[in-house]
């Protein structure tokens, strides 16, 4: 019966404008009060959740998926969660370098490997998304608090792991600029 299914699936090749139909139409409903657990269990936890959106290879040059990442975005704003979208970082790329960021069809033999991130798509995701998280404010208020701490308790070994947290946070934005710069 799962072959059936299979085989009636490929065989009725909806649109992806109706696939996008159905989908929304489970998703929303249930976005919003998944967003406010997210809110209340991280609230108790005394951590604080960030969205973070990642494209996709055709978002690079297609803004048929805009309409629902902002959506998506203005969901998570509405309820208070930070997000990142990396979709503006994306189109700022050199177009002949944005195919070695993610998997072509060709490049691993095992279906459904297509479109995620390579290894240098992953270290890409991570500069910008280090640059982006530091930019929040609550990640900035976080790491001035606890140089702040570290100085005024006169302890020299957090005061030094203290220096060397933001020295590592100057040296990951320098180097996410320079790789989207070179990019």
């Amino acid at each position: 019966s799962l072959r059936l299914v299979q085989f009636m699936r490929e065989r009725m090749q909806t649109t992806e404008e109706a696939q996008h139909r159905r989908v929304d139409a489970l998703l929303w409903p249930v976005l919003e009060p998944m967003l406010k657990d997210l809110i209340r269990l991280n609230t108790e936890r005394g951590s604080t959740p960030v969205l973070v959106y990642l494209p996709t290879v055709e978002e690079f040059s297609s803004p048929k998926h805009d309409v629902r990442r902002a959506r998506l975005l203005a969901s998570a704003k509405a309820a208070g969660i930070a997000s990142i979208d990396l979709t503006p970082d994306l189109r700022a790329v050199n177009a002949d370098s944005v195919n070695w960021m993610f998997i072509s069809p060709n490049m691993l033999p095992i279906r459904g490997n297509s479109g995620h991130y390579t290894a240098a798509g992953n270290r890409w995701v991570a500069n910008r998304l280090a640059t982006h998280l530091r930019e929040l404010p609550t990640i900035a208020a976080v790491n001035g608090l606890v140089a702040t701490a570290a100085r005024s308790q006169g302890n020299t070994a957090s005061s030094a792991s203290a220096s060397a947290i933001c020295r590592r946070s100057r040296s990951l934005a320098a180097s996410s600029n320079a790789s989207t710069t070179t990019s």
